[in-house]
């Protein structure tokens, strides 16, 4: 169970004995036993102790040396995350001390990561430079874009400047009021875009709408990724992972298209995701990207919203992305090739972690359905095997074809392609 506001807990358990174990992100694991009786109320109070933490601080500019206003900087497994002011500046505070990959994103501009160690009781100063991207749409005129399904009321996809929603019992913003792009822009896709003077059902998805994008020529770029800012809200109370967000890519204009990247938990903000299109096509040539929102349950109370802005494409691979001497960023974690593949029923991966991560390895088919999750707990550091059975939530075997697993370890996620032959 998760603590309350109050920090209060409380579940049932079969007599005999337990041992209780509490864990916050910035804390230190507290653990206690004690007795459970039959009919009875136990009390059992744990105390956490925060870690020793630092703080990260610098300066965003572009190549030129210019100051760039409004990047996104993460500090990737964490939720401490800043933009850059006016000046470039950007602040965060309070960071546990350790090694982390910091990721710098801007709207128009190539993403760029860094190694950066943060000590107990110091602030840890780091620049970073952004290259310019190869492609940006900004979505502040029509360039192509092609909506599909739903409509104006249960949730097509349209260009507009977005309106506001908010929770009606708590306040709780569902759909941005602003759009991602920095000033000027104003304009972004966004579901719904109807105005209520708080969030019902009335703005929902209703079954699935499509947005695609005109074709990307990325022939000519080494390693393509294509980043975009998304928000994403699946307000479902009690069923949190049924109504995907997804993101698609055809390399054949749209005849075959792959699912790229299955979104199950609500950001509730602007957030910046992008897909290395060479995971998926070797050779990549005029890329269309689509991203769908759906609605499984057509209930009252599912309720999911998107919105898209800011599409840009840069070369991973390429030079001057990150600020002179520093050094790239390590991945989080490395997986092997599944083994055997083909497989006539499990497969496993080897996965090595450079700490200890809560991680989950999500199954979807080809269409970006859940198939099963074969792995959802904190993985120490270190080499870990994990096994697909080749079965589904309810048990019975998955078919044969092409399926997806999604690695996640924190923020950081690897796409693995798994083929079963029966």
């Amino acid at each position: 169970v998760q603590s309350g506001g109050d920090g209060r807990y409380a579940f049932a358990l079969s007599p005999g004995s337990v041992t209780v174990t509490a864990s916050a992100y910035a804390f230190e694991n507290a653990s206690a036993s004690t007795g459970v009786v039959a009919n009875g109320d136990q009390t059992l109070n744990l105390a956490l102790r925060r870690l020793p933490s630092g703080n990260l601080s610098g300066v965003v500019r572009n190549t030129s040396g210019g100051a760039l206003a409004g990047a996104d900087v993460e500090v990737i497994g964490t939720p401490h995350r800043a933009q850059s002011d006016a000046t470039g500046t950007y602040a965060i505070s309070g960071i546990p001390e350790g090694t982390y990959t910091v990721r710098v994103a801007r709207p128009g501009a190539a993403t760029t990561t860094a190694s950066v160690s943060v000590s107990r009781g110091k602030t840890t100063q780091r620049d970073f430079a952004l290259g310019s991207a190869a492609l940006y749409d900004d979505l502040e005129a029509d360039r192509g874009w092609t909506p599909s399904g739903g409509s104006a009321f249960s949730g097509a996809w349209t260009r507009a400047v977005p309106v506001q929603k908010v929770d009606c019992d708590l306040g709780t913003e569902f759909q941005p009021g602003v759009d991602r792009t920095p000033d000027p822009g104003t304009s972004c896709f966004v579901t719904s875009n109807l105005t209520f003077p708080c969030f019902t059902f009335l703005g929902a998805v209703i079954g699935t709408s499509t947005l695609t994008s005109p074709a990307h020529p990325l022939a000519g770029i080494p390693d393509p990724r294509i980043g975009y800012w998304f928000w994403y809200v699946n307000a479902i109370p009690r069923v949190p992972s049924v109504n995907p967000f997804l993101v698609r890519l055809s390399n054949d204009g749209g005849a075959t298209w792959v699912t790229a990247k299955t979104v199950l938990t609500s950001t509730y903000r602007w957030a910046y995701d992008e897909v290395r299109v060479k995971d998926f096509f070797p050779s990549p040539g005029n890329v269309l990207v689509q991203f769908v929102v759906q609605n499984v349950f057509q209930a009252v109370d599912a309720t999911p919203e998107a919105a898209v802005d800011d599409i840009t494409v840069y070369s991973g691979s390429g030079s001057g992305l990150l600020a002179p001497g520093l050094a790239s960023a390590s991945p989080a974690f490395s997986v092997s090739a599944p083994r055997p593949s083909p497989t006539r029923g499990a497969t496993e991966i080897e996965l090595s972690l450079n700490r200890e991560t809560h991680v989950r390895a999500d199954v979807f088919d080809l269409h970006g359905r859940l198939v099963t999750t074969a792995l959802n707990r904190t993985v120490p550091s270190g080499q870990t095997v994990l096994r697909w059975d080749g079965k589904t939530r309810t048990g019975g075997s998955v078919s044969s074809g092409v399926y997806w697993m999604a690695l996640r370890a924190g923020e950081w996620e690897r796409k693995i392609r798994l083929v079963v032959v029966r």
